[in-house]
């Protein structure tokens, strides 16, 4: 428990690994709450890549829209241009 602490602490360990729990006393308890807390932490981390990714897919879609946006925009521009331009040439 020990080692496995102190390489959490370093940034350092494989957070898949679990204590093997062999006693029924506190320190066999609080292996096993370790575990759990483990448990919950991988958890944790799961939900936020899955939440980076969604993140990331919206990010990109939103982008497309303001590209598509843009390009409208520019159209409608060139569209009123060529209005204006109309009708000065029959004034």
């Amino acid at each position: 428990m020990k080692s496995l602490l102190k390489e959490i602490a370093r940034g350092e360990a494989d957070l898949t690994k679990r204590l093997v729990i062999e006693s029924q006393d506190e320190v066999g308890e609080m292996g096993l709450w370790f575990n759990r807390f483990m448990d919950r932490l991988n958890m944790v981390i799961r939900q936020a890549a899955q939440t980076a990714q969604a993140v990331s897919a919206t990010s990109q879609q939103l982008s497309a829209a303001s590209d598509e946006a843009a390009r409208a925009t520019a159209q409608i521009s060139q569209t009123v241009e060529q209005v204006a331009a109309g009708s000065s040439e029959q004034a």
